[in-house]
């Protein structure tokens, strides 16, 4: 397990770590910022450190939710929060994933850097800054800022474009930096992107599949298991394909209001990045692409989303039987894996007592 390895490499003092890719653009040491500070601080434990971790990731994901309180209602919040918790993808993910990429730290200090950019040139460095610095942690979540970036300035809402670049230079030397033991080592052979895309529409695929919960069927991907899935729980599909339809008609009126209104303040321009922008890139880019990459982006698609349709009539039916259907689908995937004890040719196929603690090859946990 690389976190515990790192964990214990820095426990002795060796701080530069990197993890390859299925693109082969190794992330850099902030990568592994958590496993590395815990490990400083003596914590070695695996289990202890994901526990840490989690925690820390949840945290700070309702901070990031909270950073938007000024821009929309209570009642907008808490329905957003609420349909993240009961995502049955997060829950069957256990929610630690992205707790291995750190999108959550960064994410809340590029919002708020983001949200006050205008307020002073200084705030405007810090944001260049961190948006550079995203590129040592996981390169997605760079592109991502990057694009975040690209849709403010289209819009003309950004104050302090020289200020920016500033903070963007700086990261950029910071980022040279933290490279150089890599690059020393291993040279620039392998910073190459090598497996293309699902497909063009495959960016909002797994948007509507991660936002609906349908990701949770990745789970059980082999088509024996899944077959015996949907016999033994014959509602399953039909409650995947609900949260789905909901999800798209929530979705298409969303984009319908913004075409209508026009209006394009930050939390639209947010969702405008999410839903537009970075798929557009990520297509371009050709990158193969899975719903655990983007767990600490897509949840905010739910505050875009609901914040537009807030004054439709009855909003709250559709996000009732959202939330009911999503609950029904962890229940059935859960009580399937405790009946079968896992699901066993799919990424759930091995049991705690295989998987759940300590191997030396990880490969055998096939995906867990």
């Amino acid at each position: 397990m690389k976190a515990l390895f790192v964990a214990k490499q820095c426990n002795s003092g060796q701080y530069f770590h990197y993890a390859d890719s299925s693109t082969s653009l190794p992330q850099g040491p902030l990568y592994y910022f958590f496993e590395c500070l815990f490990g400083s601080l003596g914590i070695t434990d695996y289990l202890n450190i994901l526990r840490l971790e989690i925690i820390i990731s949840q945290l700070l994901i309702f901070f990031s939710f909270y950073i938007f309180k000024k821009f929309v209602s209570e009642n907008i919040l808490y329905l957003s929060i609420s349909l993240y918790l009961l995502n049955p993808y997060l829950i069957v993910s256990a929610r630690n994933t992205t707790s291995h990429y750190h999108q959550e730290i960064i994410l809340v200090f590029f919002f708020l850097f983001l949200l006050k950019r205008n307020d002073s040139k200084n705030t405007s460095i810090l944001l260049g800054l961190m948006c550079a610095l995203t590129f040592s942690a996981y390169y997605l979540l760079f592109i991502f800022t990057v694009c975040m970036l690209i849709t403010f300035a289209i819009a003309k809402k950004i104050k302090y474009p020289g200020q920016i670049l500033i903070g963007g230079i700086i990261g950029f030397i910071i980022n040279a930096i933290l490279y150089i033991p890599y690059l020393q080592t291993n040279g620039l052979n392998n910073i190459i992107f090598q497996n293309s895309s699902w497909g063009l529409s495959s960016y909002w695929r797994i948007l509507t599949s991660f936002l609906s919960g349908k990701s949770t069927v990745n789970k059980i991907n082999n088509p024996v298991d899944y077959d015996n899935f949907v016999n033994q729980f014959s509602n399953f599909e039909a409650l995947i394909n609900l949260t789905t339809f909901i999800i798209l008609g929530f979705i298409a009126a969303t984009l319908y209001q913004l075409y209508k209104k026009r209006i394009y303040d930050d939390l639209n321009l947010i969702g405008i990045n999410i839903f537009i922008t970075y798929g557009i890139i990520m297509t371009i880019l050709d990158v193969a692409l899975y719903p655990h990459y983007m767990f600490s982006v897509f949840i905010f698609g739910y505050i875009f989303l609901l914040r537009q349709l807030e004054k439709i009539k009855y909003l709250i039916i559709p996000v009732l039987f959202l939330s009911f259907s999503s609950f029904l689908i962890f229940t059935n995937f859960n009580n399937y894996i405790a009946n079968n004890n896992g699901a066993v040719n799919s990424d759930f196929g091995q049991t705690y007592e295989t998987c759940g603690c300590c191997v030396e090859d990880a490969r055998v946990c096939r995906g867990q």
